[in-house]
């Protein structure tokens, strides 16, 4: 089956080919071009060979004894389009035109450590580009493989410390010394201190004059509101005494009143009473 599909890719390239009026056909026998393999590091690179045939189409059919390609790759061929680049499979062609002589065809890579064998099978073909034909000689193209290991880092060889003697620590140079001028730095510190002084007394003569102030204003505004309170209680009670003198008197007019129209009603009814005893008589 696998097999098939790889003839149906290359089919698929030849009619791309047959649409361009490049071939007709491909014929199968033995010629003289030929498959290489060459190794490069960790890589194995596949080249056709066809001297001085032109041809435009490779099918590079790869089995293995071994080790299987971790990757493949068609960077730098000249048969750029491709219908299969695999590990087991590589058919490219070139539209449109041709080479001759050594080309690549693809590149297998591998891991470091692997060993295999690599063979290109009987269905491979080069195929030439007039006529159409399959030129590779059926016999090319196989070679065994061993890729080196990475090496081991290689150890860090450290140099041992050299003892040294630490150079004696420089001598500091002396300070020079220098005179006190007491003549000039003295009085000036007495007068800064005096000044101090005379400040804080003045200071302290202000306080305790505004707070005598203060105690003569609170105890001034005492008394006053004490005389204050006592011509107000005094006006109090001579109001309330007058107003009780109105109201006796008003009490005693009100009663001197009621009692003489009492005595006027009461004329007034003995008159009334008198005059009618004299009309009856």
């Amino acid at each position: 089956m696998k097999k098939l599909l790889r003839r149906i890719n290359l089919i698929v390239a030849f009619a791309s080919l047959l649409s361009l009026g490049l071939v007709s056909g491909v014929a199968h026998a033995a010629g003289t071009a030929t498959y290489s393999l060459v190794q490069n590091g960790n890589s194995v690179s596949v080249y056709e060979d066809s001297a001085s045939q032109a041809v435009n189409t490779v099918d590079a059919e790869l089995a293995y004894g071994g080790s299987q390609p971790v990757s493949v790759s068609t960077a730098g061929s000249p048969f750029t389009n491709c219908t299969s680049s695999t590990s087991s499979s590589v058919v490219c062609f070139i539209p449109n035109t041709s080479v001759t002589g050594s080309q690549l065809v693809a590149t297998l890579n591998f891991d470091a450590g692997a060993s295999t064998q690599v063979n290109l099978s009987q269905s491979s073909m080069i195929v030439s580009q007039t006529p159409t034909a399959d030129i590779w000689d059926h016999a090319s193209g196989s070679g065994s493989f061993s890729f080196a290991a990475a090496p081991a880092p290689a150890p860090v060889h450290r140099a041992a410390p050299v003892a040294t003697t630490p150079a004696p620590a420089p001598t500091p140079a002396p300070t020079p010394a220098v005179k006190a001028d007491t003549t000039k730095k003295t009085p000036a510190k007495s007068v800064t201190v005096a000044s101090a002084a005379t400040k804080k007394t003045s200071y302290t003569a202000d306080y305790i004059a505004l707070v005598v102030f203060i105690v003569a204003a609170v105890a001034f505004e005492a008394r006053r509101r004490m005389a204050m309170s006592g011509k107000e209680a005094a006006l109090a009670n001579s109001y309330k005494l007058s107003s009780a003198k109105k109201k006796s008197s008003a009490t005693k007019s009100k009663a001197k009143k009621t009692r003489a129209t009492a005595a006027s009603k009461k004329a007034s009814t003995s008159k009334a009473a008198s005059n009618k005893k004299t009309s009856k008589k």
